[in-house]
């Protein structure tokens, strides 16, 4: 768990270590990404935080190389979903995972289906 130091977050509860309290969570914990099989999705990501969304990017790799590969639902229409990534990271040093989403944009452009996954990165650093 990451601790961001907000007087009223549960990681500042957590990790302050003041009281006894014991926290148990048990998953799953959410409702996953929620993607459906058609449509535009959006997503905002800052350092660790694009993990969540890695999976589906390795998954939409693996669906262009092998678009007869069968997966669980919900089935990614591949023309007709766009997945498109905002990610922003301190340095190139410590971005993670934009070679993989670099990849993807890469074999998107050479399969002609461009509209698939659109990645913006930032990087904050000075140059």
């Amino acid at each position: 768990m990451k601790n961001y130091y907000e007087n009223q977050g549960l990681s500042a509860h957590i990790c302050s270590g003041i009281d006894s309290t014991k926290v148990q969570i048990e998953g799953p914990c959410g409702l996953g990404l929620g993607i459906k099989p058609m449509g535009r999705h959006v997503a905002f990501a800052g350092g660790t935080g694009i993990l969540v969304f890695i999976d589906l990017v390795a998954h939409l790799i693996i669906r262009l190389l092998d678009m007869r590969a069968n997966f669980a639902e919900p089935k990614i229409d591949l023309d007709n979903f766009q997945f498109i990534l905002y990610s922003s990271f301190q340095s190139d040093q410590e971005s993670i995972a934009c070679d993989l989403c670099k990849a993807l944009v890469e074999l998107c452009g050479r399969m002609n289906k461009k509209h698939l996954f659109i990645h913006h990165s930032r990087i904050t650093e000075a140059a």
